[in-house]
Parts: structure tokens; sequence; C-alpha cells
């Protein structure tokens, strides 16, 4: 009995030792994919810490975002102003001037005929506070620098209330823009389509794709005040140049790629360092699973992490890269090559293919303005517009979306100019205002027609 004993805790203990060694190399294959997933990012020379994303300290006096918050909170501190002609729905009141404004300059944008809106909006950019928070917007503008007071240590979670404030400013300045051109001040408009055009770049560097969202509606209201205001005069020849500066800054594609670095240093580090009691937070799984996923098999989770790296590494790539109708396909393939024991990378992933078609609507965006401006200026030389857009000698007007040219019909007293747009389909300059239906069009002159 006592010679059977010892052969079985023999065995036994043969068993864990051969159990141990198959866990240890285990546990350092699964660690050195993780560590080349990292030098692979080094090498790509992509940031590899909140530090390489997150704005510096800088001093109050060339913060814009203090001035920024400082138009918000004006505006949020003053009651709505009391117009028989503009009240709020009685289910939905107003909750304060910012509101106010806020609702019926979404109204215009959405409803440009909308006379008793645009009749409130005129009154309401006469209001003192409205014009001391537009002048702290434009000065914010004029500063050098951006940061928000953000604690990136909450991960996914995050608080970015300036986000709503910054979409609401773009949307005010874009109906004061086209009431100052309505009213016959095209100066003044020129100067608040600036402003507005400067204060889209605010959020270039800002590290998450939701911010990047922001920026590309800020930007394509920015484009439209200026195409509001180019069809009452062209803009005097420094605010044109800053335009055109602007302009090219919005079409960089380095913002959206800063984006997914952020995506994954803010949100991907963050819950993969959680401590395994905190992972079945994310996970679908019951508490002990999660404890046991993140404490014991820990291999595991270094499989998962490093998948994760590997697919932020090929999206921040391919965000560098021109649009093309297999982003999506790609997008799929990417999460299907995640492991089945993957669940925080597939709770992690942002959408890429949606993210990118959404910038890459802003870069078209970008270029028919500029190619629009172009042509007017070609018309205040030569007394017609061009024959075609080769003749303006303007660079990179390629349609964003197919790498072809943009779209160019001349009239005699107009033009069309048109990016076939996020189905790319040519629908004959057709604008939807809708994703995914119709092309991105700027209609000037006579050929602009009921839509």
């Amino acid at each position: 009995m006592k010679k059977r004993t010892v052969t079985v805790l023999k065995w036994i203990g043969i068993g864990v030792a051969g159990l141990s060694f198959v866990y240890g190399a285990w546990y350092w294959t699964s660690y050195r994919a993780l560590q080349r997933e990292y030098e692979a990012l080094r090498a790509a020379g992509r940031p590899m810490s909140l530090e390489d994303i997150v704005p510096p300290y800088i001093p109050d006096t060339e913060n814009a975002a203090l001035l920024y918050r400082a138009a918000s909170l004006l505006l949020q501190a003053e009651p709505p102003v009391a117009w028989a002609e503009c009240e709020p729905p009685a289910d939905r009141p107003f909750a304060s001037l910012f509101d106010q404004l806020s609702r019926l300059a979404t109204d215009l944008i959405e409803n440009p005929t909308n006379a008793v809106a645009s009749a409130c909006i005129r009154q309401l950019l006469q209001h003192e506070s409205v014009v001391a928070a537009l002048d702290a917007v434009a000065r914010g503008t004029q500063r050098p620098g951006h940061r928000s007071e953000t604690d990136w240590s909450q991960g996914p979670v995050t608080l970015l209330p300036h986000l709503p404030d910054y979409r609401n400013l773009s949307r005010i300045m874009f109906v004061a823009t086209r009431q100052q051109a309505a009213d016959g001040d095209p100066d003044a408009a020129w100067r608040t389509a600036l402003v507005g055009l400067r204060f889209a770049d605010t959020l270039h560097s800002a590290p998450l794709i939701i911010s990047m969202l922001v920026r590309v509606a800020q930007y394509g209201l920015a484009n439209q005040a200026i195409r509001t205001v180019a069809e009452v005069s062209l803009p005097p020849e420094d605010i044109g140049t800053e335009i055109k500066r602007l302009l090219l800054a919005g079409e960089s594609q380095e913002p959206l790629a800063r984006s997914m670095d952020g995506e994954r240093l803010v949100s991907g580090e963050w819950g993969f360092n959680l401590p395994g009691s905190k992972l079945n937070e994310l996970a679908p799984v019951p508490r002990l699973a999660g404890i046991v996923f993140g404490r014991v098999f820990r291999p595991l989770l270094y499989r998962d992490h490093a998948a994760y790296l590997r697919i932020m590494r090929a999206y921040a790539r391919n965000t560098m890269e021109p649009y093309s109708p297999n982003d999506e396909a790609l997008e799929k393939k990417l999460l299907d090559s995640v492991p089945r024991y993957g669940f925080l990378t597939g709770l992690l992933m942002p959408a890429l293919s949606a993210a990118k078609q959404r910038y890459t609507g802003t870069i078209a965006e970008s270029r028919i303005t500029r190619a629009g401006l172009a042509a007017l200026r070609f018309r205040r030389k030569k007394g017609v517009f061009p024959p075609d857009l080769d003749a303006l000698g303007v660079p990179d007007l390629e349609d964003p979306f197919t790498g072809q040219p943009l779209k160019y019909l001349v009239a005699d007293t107009g033009f069309v100019i048109y990016s076939v747009g996020e189905n790319l389909t040519d629908d004959g300059g057709l604008d939807t205002k809708q994703r995914n239906t119709g092309d991105i069009v700027w209609r000037y002159g006579e050929a602009r027609k009921p839509e």
C-alpha cells in the first residue's frame, strides 16, 4: 500500500512538473507575443504613452480652451429670451440662452427657410451676452494652444463635456455667418466664417475618435459657411489665404491616425491593465470567471492584448491610406481574426470604417470649397468660369473617395463641383443631405437648383 502511494505521488509530481513546464512555456510565448506587438508599434513610429498624445500643460494665457469654456458658461448662465414668436414646445422649454441659440441654430441648419427661427436668431445675435461669447471664441482662436481639463485615467468612460458645447458653438457661428451675409455685411460674414474655420481646427490633436467626429461636424459647418458668403463676395486676400491654409489642414489624415493611437492608449491600455477583480465589469462572464481569467490564465490575456495591439496598429496604418471600398471588409477581417477568448479586444475595438468614411467626407468638403473659391477667383480675373478644374492650377483636387478628379459642371453664371460621396456612386450632383446617399455638392449661381 505504501509503495503504491509513493508511486501515485511520484506520478502526480511528474504530472504537476509537466503541467508547470507547459504553463511556463505558454506564459513565456504569450508574453513574447505581446512584447513583439509593442516592438512593432515602436518600429512603426506610433506613440507609446499617454504623454505622447495628450496635449502638454500650457499657460492659461495661451490656452484657447479657457475662453471657449467661458463663452459656453456665459450663455448657459443667461436665461432664454422670452419672445412670443420664439417660444419652444411646451413639453421642452429652453434651459438657457445657450440651449435656445443651439436649438434654433439646429432648426435653421436643417430647414434654412424657417422664417420664424431666422427672425429669432437675428434678434438673439444682438444680445449682449451672445456678442460677448462669440468675441471670446474669436479671441480663443488666436491663442496658440488648446488643452481641456480631462481625466484620461477613466479610460473609455472619460468625460468630455466640452465636445457638445463646441459643436453647438460652431452651429451658432454658422448661422451668424449666414445672417451677416444675408444682411449685406460680407466683411463681417467673412470674419465670422474665418473664426468658425479656426475653431473647427481646434480639435486637430484630440486623442479620441469621438473628438474627431465632432471636428468633422465643425469642419462641415465651416465649409458651408464659407460657401454661403462666397455667394455674396470673395474673401479679402488675407482672409482667403488663411482659409486656404486651414482647409488644407482639415484634409490631413494624421489627426485621424492620432485618434486611433489615442483609443489604444486611453481605452485599450486602461482595459488590459485593469486588475483581475475588475475584468468582470467589462467581460460578459461571471465574476469568478473574470477573476480566474485575469489572474490565473494570464497567458490568455497576453494573447488577447497582443491581438488588440496588432489590430490597432493596422487601423492606424489604414487611416493614413486613401479611402477604399474595401475598408469595411478589412475591418471585418481584422475583427474575425480575434481569438474566441479575446473578449476585451472585441469590447474595446472602435469602428474604423465608419470613422474613416466620415473623415473622408470632410476631406471632400474642403477640396470642393478650395476648388470653388479658386473658380470664383478665376472668373473675377478672366470674366468667365474655368472650363475645367485643371485650368485652376490648384493641387490636390481629387475626390478622396475615388482618387479621380472632383466632378465639375459649368454654366455661364454658375458651376457645380461635387464628390461622389460615401456611396461611391455618381448621382449627377444630387445632394440629399443624407449620409450614404447622394453626392457632396457645391452649387453656385444659376447652377443652384432646387434639391
